[in-house]
Order: structure tokens, then sequence, then C-alpha cells
């Protein structure tokens, strides 16, 4: 039953992002095929460069109006999406930089695959997942991907990764 609904939930996302792509911000989906009992995605090669390995080769954090224009074209790329989907997944390895400096969102995955818990083998990213992913008891909305992309920004201008979400709610100095 898991394996059902799961192909099912990466069908509909899959094809719901096929619907709004080629959006210049987000990774394109060319193809959505079921065969063999499964469903594949077929998606662009993005090319360009992870954000987290783009930041680790420079010698100084990101100024603040440099990150907001690095990340304005994925992020007006993304925002129609959030009224029918949330990613749970945004973070520098989902990210990538392209040649003219601006990022483009990458790293699609399922409710189950980004959540604690869910019965699949979770793909959280600590310090960008919101702390509601780290259990299914949570509702997680809109909020959530504004949680990881704050953190993103967090990273880029202060040049380190931001506390993960479990240790947050102990302590949060």
């Amino acid at each position: 039953m898991l394996f059902k609904t799961t192909r099912m939930d990466f069908a509909d996302l899959y094809r719901a992002i096929q619907r709004i792509t080629p959006a210049s911000g987000l990774e394109a989906v060319l193809d959505v095929v079921e065969a063999n009992n499964t469903v594949y995605a077929v998606l662009e090669n993005l090319g360009g460069t992870p954000l987290e390995q783009w930041l680790e080769n420079r010698p100084a954090p990101v100024q603040a109006e440099e990150a907001c224009a690095m990340l304005r074209r994925c992020l007006r790329a993304w925002r129609p999406c959030t009224r029918q989907l949330v990613h749970r997944g945004i973070c520098p390895e989902n990210i990538r930089v392209m040649s003219d400096g601006r990022c483009r969102l990458a790293g699609y995955a399922t409710v189950g695959l980004r959540t604690a818990g869910s019965g699949l083998h979770e793909q959280l990213y600590e310090g960008y997942s919101a702390p509601e992913q780290y259990t299914t008891a949570e509702f997680e909305g809109r909020y959530t991907d504004e949680y990881s992309l704050a953190a993103v920004f967090y990273r880029m201008v202060c040049g380190q990764a931001p506390m993960p979400a479990a240790q947050r709610v102990v302590s949060d100095s």
C-alpha cells in the first residue's frame, strides 16, 4: 500500500511541476512516464554549481543584496506552486548557481520522503528542514518552504549553516 501511494504521489507531484515548467527559476520536468509498475520523471540537466559548493569556494559571505538578487528568480518561479505544492527540500544542495550568477531550484520530492516517520527513508536537510518535517503529526504548508528559504538566506549572508530545527526547538540563542 505504501508503494502504491508513494508512486501516485510522485506522479501527481511531477505532473503538477511539469504543467508550470519551464519556469526560468525551476528545474524543468520534461516528461512523466508510467511503466514497469513505477513512475519515471525526466528532468532537464540544469548544469551550474550546487549553491553549497559555490558558497564553500567563496572567501567571504554573500552581501544581503547579492543573495536576494541570486535567489529572486527561483523564488518567483516557485511562488505559483505554493498554492498547491510544498517543496520541503529547499536547501543549498537543491539550488544551482548558473553561469549568470542567478539560482534555479531543483530537488523535488514527495511529502513522505521529506517527513520523518512516514514509513519511507526520509531525506531531511539538517539546518534547512522545518520543525514540522520531523513528525507526521504536524501540518505542513507554505511556511515550511519559507522556513527553508530563510535558512538558505542565513547560510548565504552569515557564512555558516543554521542550527538544526530539532536543536532550535530545545534551545535557540
